[in-house]
């Protein structure tokens, strides 16, 4: 009898000590459900942190720390904003930047006091060596394993990062009076966490705005895309942006009519912004609506507002490369500068297939200004160095579509 009392005695205790353990456990992993890392400031000195948490009350105590991977330091502390999600969703975003960081070096950072450890990189701060990362858009209309299966494509060549081009998890509704579906953006999310890696280090993303992060897709106004918006331009309040790793790379992420105008105010800042970069050995444009659409009518009216607004800037400052989506097939245009085919002009190529079932483009022979085109789920896997751009489409299938290649030369403005 005192043994069968014993027994049922250590039993309990497995069992409540167990539970404890479980509950601890489940503290910890309700910390975020899902990590993604990027820019808003020098991505050779930078990096923003932000996750997904449960409610606001219930993430209150969440911290960061990170070090120098591979050093016996410890761990610094950072601040943490912890912010409500909008439409009153219950769920909260949790975010922190990390500045002055050292260029092109791992650090390790942990969310919470036993959270699990993760790796960041800086970018170089020059490209002695090339550097490689990748662009596509239209990401997750549909089924998020075909989402998936393309990230995991992607993430095998290793990329520096990755650059989406608009329609991104396909949340917003057509109408402004419904409220976008949440689950979707965590399903985006948690799919960028399980696939974008390097083994542990995560790898980070670039985002312009698409017509699907949008209530009612075009002409509207920041209120109508809450979401893109908390996640991607938190402190700032533009669709349009650029990032710049020093003096070789600049990218610029535009807002083809959805929360901006095309013209206007945004016309103007992308000619600063391209002033500015006259030096920069690479510069690349990066938005939704094709200029030179594979599959839409050419004459459609956002394509039309860019071809007057921004490809005569393109043309004058020498823009080297843009990528468009939205039309959900591959293209790739000749170099174009003032619409016709010149060796010094703008090569334009998309057009949107990362995680959609492939449109039919029209033949590209049917057309004065494409040079190549083709029914492909695919993404751009890009590649500089100091002499040249590379430029590798690869399908879903893991083959090469098309490629370009572009010599440096003394292409910079002087």
């Amino acid at each position: 009898m005192i043994f069968r009392l014993l027994f049922v005695c250590l039993f309990c205790f497995h069992v409540l000590h167990a539970d404890a353990i479980h509950a601890d456990k489940g503290i910890v992993e309700k910390e975020y459900s899902a990590i993604w890392l990027t820019w808003l400031h020098d991505p050779t000195s930078t990096m923003t942190i932000s996750w997904l948490a449960p409610a606001l009350k219930e993430a209150a105590s969440t911290s960061l720390a990170f070090h120098k991977k591979g050093e016996a330091s410890p761990w610094k502390e950072m601040e943490v904003e912890l912010s409500s999600l909008p439409e009153d969703v219950e769920a909260a975003m949790g975010s922190t930047e990390l500045t002055n960081l050292e260029s092109n070096t791992e650090y390790e950072f942990r969310i919470g006091a036993h959270g699990e450890v993760f790796g960041l990189k800086t970018a170089p701060s020059d490209i002695l060596k090339p550097l490689s990362f990748v662009i596509g858009g239209d990401v997750m209309p549909g089924d998020p394993a075909l989402f998936e299966d393309t990230c995991k494509k992607a993430a095998a060549y290793q990329p520096s990062f990755v650059v989406f081009g608009g329609d991104l998890a396909y949340s917003a509704p057509d109408k402004k009076s419904k409220k976008e579906d949440f689950p979707r953006w965590t399903k985006w999310f948690q799919i960028i966490f399980e696939t974008l890696r390097i083994d542990n280090q995560l790898i980070p993303i670039v985002t312009a705005i698409g017509n699907h992060e949008v209530k009612g897709g075009f002409g509207q106004t920041r209120e109508e895309a809450p979401f893109f918006y908390t996640f991607f331009r938190k402190p700032y309040l533009d669709g349009y942006m650029a990032c710049r790793f020093n003096n070789y790379l600049s990218l610029y992420l535009l807002d083809s009519g959805h929360t901006n105008s095309i013209s206007g105010a945004q016309a103007e800042w992308l000619e600063n912004q391209l002033k500015r970069d006259r030096k920069s050995l690479h510069r690349i444009a990066i938005y939704h609506v094709p200029a030179y659409p594979s599959v839409r009518y050419f004459k459609n009216e956002t394509s039309s507002k860019i071809r007057k607004h921004w490809a005569p800037l393109f043309d004058k400052y020498r823009l080297n490369m843009a990528f468009e989506n939205h039309d959900h097939a591959y293209k790739r245009t000749f170099p174009l500068r003032g619409g016709e085919i010149d060796p010094r002009g703008v090569v334009y190529i998309g057009d949107g297939s990362w995680g959609v079932h492939p449109r039919v483009p029209r033949k590209a022979s049917s057309t004065d200004f494409l040079a190549k085109t083709e029914s492909a789920r695919q993404f751009a896997l890009v590649t500089i160095s100091e002499e040249e751009r590379l430029v590798t489409i690869i399908s879903s299938e893991g083959k090469s579509v098309d490629k370009v290649v572009q010599l440096v030369e003394d292409e910079t403005q002087k």
